[in-house]
């Protein structure tokens, strides 16, 4: 019961962390400037952020902006009208990991962009329904595909 409290108490600073760089996602606002306050808040929680000199990375959440796939390293370029961000925000404490990401939509976004983050949502939501003991990558993974190629 005790590490079950643990693991709760880790994500929710995880949860709290990402809502934190959610309110801070808008035009004109640097990753840097994102990145400094997510990781001052999970300093102050007690707790460190994972990312952090692992493999001498050099920041404390990742910020993948636009075609940035995963793991991007946030910097002082300013956030603009139309981008996409996701935001994964990794914490520690209690021996425990939290780890959370979110989409977020920029400003004023395109249909086109608009599309692409829904259903590439709704393909997550697909893959994770498939999520259980034995189930097998390939099967996940072409849940995925199939449901793409469909749109």
């Amino acid at each position: 019961k005790r590490d079950w409290a643990k693991l709760r108490e880790v994500n929710r600073i995880a949860i709290e962390a990402l809502q934190l760089a959610g309110h801070l996602a808008r035009p004109g606002v640097t990753t840097d400037y994102i990145d400094e306050q997510v990781h001052n808040f999970i300093i102050a929680c007690g707790a460190y952020p994972s990312p952090f000199n692992y493999y001498q990375f050099p920041k404390s959440i990742c910020t993948s902006l636009n075609e940035v796939i995963c793991h991007g390293i946030p910097d002082k370029r300013p956030l603009r009208n139309g981008d996409i961000l996701n935001v994964d925000v990794s914490v520690y404490k209690f021996g425990f990991h939290g780890d959370v990401n979110e989409t977020y939509l920029i400003g004023q976004v395109s249909k086109k962009s608009k599309y692409l983050v829904h259903h590439t949502f709704v393909a997550l939501e697909k893959a994770i329904s498939m999520c259980e003991p034995g189930a097998l990558y390939r099967e996940i993974g072409d849940v995925i595909g199939k449901y793409i190629k469909k749109q």
